[in-house]
């Protein structure tokens, strides 16, 4: 391999920037059987990583009669099933990170 060679391949596997909106669409295009990995701030303040697919849950109703997964949405959460058997996660959508996808890496800005 020439120096040119290996620079192109090194620059392939530098992370790239995405929007939280970017973020959301490869979250959505991922399937139990091609994960993401999503690494995200908890509310105690640590980082917890996940591998988790896009999949409809359960919804529930506040006492408004406001599908609770649609509440969580306006305020940046989402439920999302996990690799733990039948358990999902509320994730909320400001503390994302970083993931990967298919192979690669992703810095959420």
């Amino acid at each position: 391999m020439n120096t040119a060679t290996v620079a192109k391949h090194l620059v392939g596997l530098l992370p790239k920037e995405i929007s939280l909106k970017q973020f959301q669409d490869l979250l959505e295009q991922s399937t139990q059987s091609n994960p993401i990995r999503v690494q995200w701030e908890t509310e105690g303040g640590y980082f917890d990583y996940y591998w988790m697919w896009w999949e409809d849950g359960p919804l529930g109703t506040t006492e408004r009669g406001e599908k609770m997964t649609e509440t969580k949405l306006l305020e940046g959460m989402i439920n999302i099933q996990t690799e733990e058997n039948g358990k999902w996660r509320t994730l909320n959508l400001g503390t994302v990170s970083k993931c990967r996808f298919n192979g690669k890496l992703y810095y959420v800005k």
